[in-house]
Formats: C-alpha cells, sequence, structure tokens
C-alpha cells in the first residue's frame, strides 16, 4: 500500500538476466536498487540494461548489503 521493497541482487548472469530479473521488472511494488556479482564489467553492464544506479554495483555481497 503506497510502500516500495527496494531489493539487491546478487548474481547478474544467464538465469538472473533472462529469468529472475523480469519477474522482479513485473513484481508491483518492487525497485531493484543494486546489483553485485564478482564479474564487475558483467554486473555494470546488467545494471545499465536494468537501470540500477552505477553507484549501486558491487562486487562483494558484503557491501550490497552495508
Amino acid at each position: 500500500m503506497g510502500s516500495t521493497l527496494k531489493v539487491g541482487l546478487v548474481g547478474t548472469g544467464g538465469i538472473m538476466r533472462n529469468a529472475h530479473m523480469p519477474g522482479w521488472k513485473a513484481a508491483p511494488g518492487v525497485e531493484v536498487v543494486a546489483v553485485c556479482d564478482i564479474d564487475r564489467a558483467r554486473a555494470e553492464a546488467f545494471a545499465k540494461d536494468f537501470g540500477v544506479a552505477a553507484d549501486r554495483v558491487f562486487t562483494s555481497a558484503d557491501e550490497l548489503v552495508k
């Protein structure tokens, strides 16, 4: 009811890109606000493709959670 669930995703490979992310994007009241992957370039490309801010890209899940 007016509130948004803000989500950080760990892993930006094919399954996330082609299966999970479309589900997150379609879910009402959900906003993906951060992504993490050990491959920084892949995480950056994913963020760009799905409208996640560049300063919300991480290579460590611990950093994403902070």
